[in-house]
């Protein structure tokens, strides 16, 4: 009996590779995806001497992202409605948010974008 012939071998060795290219290409292919959506990023975070919480946001995604459509709860139980109306954050461009009716101490924020992982902030201010 005879080892794999030539043919035979060189057919086995372009599959492997094949299917590696093609795993590779849906691992870069899922994760460039995410990144050129809409995802925020923490820029800073602070409390004035009045006790207002301020939340500044960048877009480091490549589309648009839409103001209206961040939903800001505030942990301890009460809920934040900002009128954004319909702007929108486009691509690395900042958004500050300001709750200047805080009434905790410490206040935990969840701005959640219609695409990409939600932003957890939590502040700590004393009038």
């Amino acid at each position: 009996m005879k080892g794999i012939t030539p043919i035979i071998a060189t057919i086995i060795l372009l599959l492997i590779t094949i299917g590696i290219a093609s795993a590779a290409y849906t691992y870069i292919a899922g994760y460039w995806s995410g990144t050129a959506s809409g995802v925020l990023e923490l820029v800073d975070q602070f409390c004035n001497s009045e006790g207002n919480a301020t939340i500044i946001l960048r877009n480091v995604g490549t589309k648009n992202i839409s103001i209206s459509s961040i939903s800001v709860v505030s942990i301890d139980g009460h809920v934040i409605i900002k009128d954004w109306s319909s702007e929108t954050i486009q691509p690395q461009s900042t958004v500050t948010f300001t709750d200047d009716n805080t009434t905790c101490t410490m206040c935990s924020y969840r701005f959640i974008p219609p695409t990409g992982p939600a932003v957890q902030v939590t502040i700590r201010c004393e009038k």
